[in-house]
C-alpha cells in the first residue's frame, strides 16, 4: 500500500443501475476512488471504494430482510439471501479512433466490451467479453492478477496485468500516450444487490504517460553548453579585435 502513497487518485461517481431490469435505485457504492500505474511493461490498477459489510455478513442479515420485505417486487423480487460483493472494471475491446465508446452497460454486439469481473465469496476474477449485461463469455484469465483487501468499511481492490494484449480480438492494448476509457460497476451483496442490481458509472478515461527519453534532458544541457562556447567565442574574438587595434594606434 505504502507504493501507492504517491499516486493521484480519481473519484468516479457511480448512480443505480436504472436502465434494465431489475433496476436498482438505492445502491450502496456511489463512488469509488481510481488510481493507475505502469512501468512499460505491465499496468497496475488499484480501485478503493466504501462498503459497509464485507458480504456475505451475518450481522447485515436483518437489513437484509428489511429490504426484501419493504421494496416492491415490480422487477423480480428482492433476495432475501445476501450473496458475495461484487466490482468489474470494463474497458473497450478496441480503442476507439474518435469520441464513440461502446454502450455502457456492458457494450453491444457492435461493440463488445471486455470485462474484469470480482466477487468477494469466493475472492475470484473473472475475464470475458461482453454483448450486454446479460451477455458475458467467459474468457481465459491470462497474466491478470489481483489482490482484494477489506479493512475499516473500505474495499481496496489491486489488478496487474501486461500491457501488451494477450488475445489482442478480446482483450485491450494498453497503449501508453494515449487515454483508455474504462468504466465500472459496483454491487453491494449484503443490500440484496445481485445480477444487475447495483451501481454504474458513465465512461472515463486513465492517460498511460510516456517516459521522457534521456535525449530530452541530454539535448537542452548540450544546447546551454555549445550557446555558453559560441558565446564566450565572440567575446574573445572581440577582445582580440580591441586589442589589435589599441596597439596599433600605439605603433603609430
Amino acid at each position: 500500500d505504502e507504493s501507492w502513497g504517491g499516486v493521484e487518485a480519481f473519484y468516479v461517481p457511480l448512480v443505480g443501475q436504472i436502465v434494465l431490469r431489475p433496476r436498482w435505485f438505492a445502491p450502496t457504492v456511489d463512488g469509488l476512488w481510481a488510481q493507475a500505474v505502469h512501468n512499460g511493461q505491465e499496468l497496475a490498477l488499484r480501485i478503493t471504494w466504501h462498503d459497509p459489510s464485507a458480504s456475505p455478513d451475518s450481522t447485515w442479515q436483518e437489513w437484509l430482510d428489511l429490504v426484501s420485505a419493504s421494496l416492491t417486487d415490480a422487477d423480480g423480487p428482492i433476495p432475501n439471501v445476501q450473496g458475495p460483493d461484487r466490482l468489474h472494471v470494463q474497458f473497450p475491446v478496441q480503442l476507439p479512433e474518435g469520441l464513440e465508446r461502446p454502450y455502457f452497460l456492458g457494450g453491444d454486439r457492435k461493440n463488445p466490451v471486455e470485462i474484469w469481473r470480482w466477487t468477494s465469496t469466493p475472492d475470484r476474477m473473472e475475464v470475458g467479453t461482453a454483448t450486454g449485461l446479460d451477455a458475458f463469455a467467459p474468457g481465459a484469465a491470462g497474466d491478470l492478477v489481483h489482490a482484494a483487501r477489506y479493512d475499516a468499511g473500505e474495499w481496496r481492490l489491486q489488478l496487474t496485468r501486461p500491457l501488451a494484449a494477450q488475445d489482442p480480438t478480446a482483450s485491450l492494448a494498453m497503449v501508453p500516450g494515449r487515454t483508455i476509457p474504462i468504466a465500472f460497476f459496483a454491487a453491494d451483496g449484503s443490500n440484496g444487490e445481485e445480477g444487475f442490481r447495483g451501481s454504474v458509472s458513465a465512461w472515463y478515461g486513465i492517460y498511460l504517460d510516456v517516459p521522457t527519453p534521456a535525449r530530452a534532458y541530454v539535448t537542452p544541457v548540450l544546447a546551454m553548453i555549445l550557446t555558453a562556447v559560441l558565446g564566450m567565442t565572440v567575446v574573445l574574438r572581440a577582445q582580440r579585435r580591441h586589442s589589435s587595434g589599441s596597439n596599433g594606434k600605439e605603433m603609430s
